[in-house]
């Protein structure tokens, strides 16, 4: 029975590359219906929600409300949507029957030999409460110049300028603009002025900042008639704050409707489809909140963050892969070229070895969604693994070849450019195939295994790890097939002519093969079941991070070892003959400042008029010495690595830059506050000579211990 309504036809998968940021579904045009709407309706977000209410205060309370309102974030988040239904809002809320819209629409609708204004206008009459006049300037998009002797900077310099100076508070002014133009604009004021424009659009990049801290951007802290959300902030990936469903899961529910469909085995590929097959594992209780912990863990591992432009392409690329064209010049169908593979497949029984019918049942399982989030693969090891198979006579083998093939050129799908730099970094942050052995995933609804015990069959036998997890029914029919094929070639390696031929080159390739077959195996299961690198650490991340001030415990252990980090022997020790970057010169060389221990504490952090941040930050040092140090995962990461005994030698480069900028930048407030120097000493060279500051004078003490 199909599972689509009657008299329906399925669209998918093939209308899920139509999604893609790279096609027409994946980019918002204004005001056009049929652009960048995927799922046919308007996606619930927390901002969304608060320019309604902003609409309706600004019509009821226009004293007490913002006037002037900024979204600030790049392409793909959203901002064409913001605008398109704040203007609806107003248009309605004002009583406007339409003509707001329709005025806004024909200046900011492209048209052939008409460029798109910078900024759209138009006037409407409040008739609420008092009546009151609004004159509405809509900036899409502040990256846009339409001024021949103007920059973009000065052109929103000029704009922030005229908004505030309104006498009768009449202009209300809605701006898209990136973080780019707003550091332009900030270096303009700053060398043109004016100057109450150079103190808002200060106040404006502090906001919006890493350092933001507890200021409110909704209104902007000092600035009661100003507004700003920074857009690109807020995860997709979580609830929002009012309780509806993350975005990204109406998304992903959208592209898994049943009705859109056809029934599993029903398309030409049947089982071996990758795409109905990823359909079929996504659609279950586990199969979406697994991927969505996944990419939301991707986002805080690596501090980058899915847009919606980046999620719809994802999500096009996982269920429908990369866009594919026939012999004919025609776009094939993903079930139609996923076909072809399985007819190519079909055809190498009798037939000489080639790369392309060998590899064809490699495609298919690379094609499943698991495979394509984790698609790195060595290919170092390429040129050896073909120079051994020539040895041992096995280039004549379909799966030799094959792998071969696989190993070289990967699925044959190359990501939409847009993420392809996202997938890299999620599979090096998350990889299951290099996950904590002690792990567990779950090969059915009562069975759990650890890792290190799948690792334990494969390395006797791809056979071995084969038939342990052949009775559960826990992978996909092409990677069953796929995962024989490998015991056979493995068997035969084993064989006694081979083995005293050449049993060197057969060990090698052998080993290469059941690594092959385990990190495939591993990446399916801890996939579905989303068993990670790092994943308790991640875990943890996660409470601090979404948690907020509530995961006290948490946080109040990583200020501790942070702590440990920043001094030594409970005293805070840096050079003073170099700068940060720098190699620290030979002993006798150096001047050490050594004062009393900076202590590290967690940062309170508010969400009121504010997005959620995107991590943590803690306090160092104190009074006018005080800086603030961003809790990021690979910082979180080490100090818990620390704990369990690595060296600190070992500590990643980029934590270790963190660390020696934050003592840097707490070293120059120290030598300049005398109070501070009061308890404070420069130890010169490597014979423990001590400068100190004794009754208001620096006095050298000579072969004093520290």
């Amino acid at each position: 029975m199909q599972n689509q309504e009657a008299g329906s036809v399925p669209t998918f998968p093939t209308g899920l590359r139509n999604w893609a940021g790279n096609q027409s579904g994946g980019v918002r045009r204004l005001f056009d219906d049929l652009s960048g709407r995927p799922t046919g309706q308007i996606l619930k977000t927390h901002l969304l929600k608060r320019l309604e209410a902003w609409v309706q205060s600004l019509v009821q309370s226009p004293e007490q409300t913002p006037r002037l309102v900024l979204l600030v974030g790049g392409p793909g988040n959203g901002k064409t949507e913001a605008i398109e239904s704040t203007i609806d809002w107003l248009d309605h809320a004002l009583d406007c029957n339409n003509t707001l819209r329709q005025s806004l629409r024909e200046q900011l609708m492209p048209e052939a030999g008409r460029a798109v204004p910078r900024v759209a206008k138009a006037e409407a009459q409040s008739s609420a409460g008092t009546p009151r006049r609004f004159q509405i300037r809509i900036v899409q998009d502040a990256s846009v110049e339409d001024a021949p002797n103007q920059s973009r900077a000065e052109l929103l310099a000029e704009e922030l300028e005229l908004a505030l100076s309104d006498p009768e508070a009449q202009l209300v002014y809605l701006a898209c603009v990136n973080r780019g133009v707003l550091d332009d604009a900030m270096i303009h004021v700053s060398e043109h002025g004016p100057a109450r424009s150079r103190g808002l659009l200060q106040a404006i990049i502090q906001s919006v900042g890493q350092g933001g801290g507890s200021a409110s951007c909704w209104p902007l802290e000092g600035y009661p008639s100003v507004a700003v959300w920074p857009m690109d902030v807020e995860s997709l990936l979580t609830r929002t704050r009012d309780g509806d469903p993350a975005p990204a899961a109406a998304i992903l529910a959208e592209a898994l409707a049943e009705e859109k469909w056809a029934a599993y085995g029903a398309c030409p590929a049947r089982e071996l489809c990758p795409f109905c097959t990823g359909r079929e594992l996504l659609k279950g209780t586990r199969g979406s909140p697994e991927l969505m912990l996944l990419l939301r863990w991707h986002e805080l591992a690596t501090a980058k963050r899915w847009t919606f432009r980046d999620f719809f392409t994802l999500v096009s690329y996982l269920l429908a892969g990369a866009s594919s064209t026939s012999e004919a010049g025609r776009s094939e169908s993903p079930c139609v070229w996923a076909a072809s593979l399985v007819e190519l497949d079909a055809s190498r029984v009798g037939q000489k070895p080639d790369a392309r019918r060998s590899s064809a049942v490699f495609l298919l399982v690379g094609s499943l969604y698991q495979h394509q989030l984790f698609a790195r693969w060595d290919a170092r090891v390429v040129r050896r693994l073909r120079e051994d198979l020539r040895e041992l006579g096995l280039l004549d083998n379909h799966t030799a070849l094959g792998l071969l093939t696989f190993l070289r050129n990967g699925s044959g799908m190359r990501p939409p450019a847009m993420i392809e730099g996202l997938l890299d970094s999620l599979c090096l942050a998350l990889d299951p195939a290099v996950a904590d052995p002690a792990l567990e995933v779950s090969i059915s609804s009562t069975t759990r295994l650890k890792l290190r015990d799948i690792d334990a069959r494969f390395s006797q036998s791809v056979g071995s790890g084969r038939s342990l997890l052949l009775k559960y029914k826990c992978l996909s029919p092409s990677e069953v097939e796929l995962l024989g094929r490998l015991a056979e070639l493995d068997r035969e390696l084993s064989t006694p002519a081979l083995r005293r031929k050449l049993p060197d080159a057969a060990t090698r390739v052998q080993h290469l093969l059941r690594d092959f077959a385990c990190r495939l195996v591993r990446r399916s299961l801890g996939t579905k079941c989303a068993v990670t690198r790092d994943q308790q650490l991640l875990s943890q991340y996660q409470r601090i991070v979404e948690g907020g001030n509530q995961e006290s415990e948490l946080v109040l252990s990583a200020a501790r070892e942070v702590s440990r980090l920043l001094n030594t022997n409970d005293k805070f020790e840096v050079s003073l003959t170099t700068t940060f970057g720098q190699p620290m010169p030979p002993a006798t060389l150096r001047a050490m400042l050594i004062t009393t221990k900076q202590f590290v504490k967690p940062r309170p952090e508010s969400d009121e008029g504010r997005p959620i941040p995107p991590m943590r930050t803690l306090r160092v040092g104190r009074n006018s010495a005080e800086q603030t140090i961003a809790l990021t995962f690979d910082l979180y990461r080490s100090i818990r690595l620390l704990e369990a005994g690595l060296s600190r030698g070992s500590l990643p480069t980029e934590v270790n830059a963190l660390i020696d900028a934050t003592k840097a930048r707490l070293s120059g407030p120290i030598v300049r506050d005398p109070e501070a120097l009061e308890d404070s000493s420069i130890e010169l060279g490597a014979t423990g000579t001590r400068i100190e500051l004794i009754g208001g004078r620096f006095l050298p003490v000579f072969g004093g211990a520290k």
